[in-house]
């Protein structure tokens, strides 16, 4: 089954990765699973990983956000 996450659920599985957003992604990217993302939507994660409010309680590294 072909599968799609929000935004949301990407940049709550790569802030929480023993969250519940995380475990929804495990499972999404496992047989019989394929996860389908748009560049739209990597953008967006790119861009809320970059939010000052977010780099405030993370610190994430430039480098480490690929989107």
């Amino acid at each position: 089954m072909r599968v799609t996450c929000d935004a949301n659920v990407l940049v709550r599985a790569a802030l929480h990765p023993d969250g519940l957003a995380a475990a929804i992604l495990k499972l999404s990217i496992s047989p019989p699973h394929v996860l389908v993302l748009s560049p739209l939507i990597l953008d967006h994660v790119g861009r809320a990983l970059r939010y000052p409010r977010i780099q405030k309680h993370y610190a994430l590294p430039d480098r480490d956000i690929q989107a």
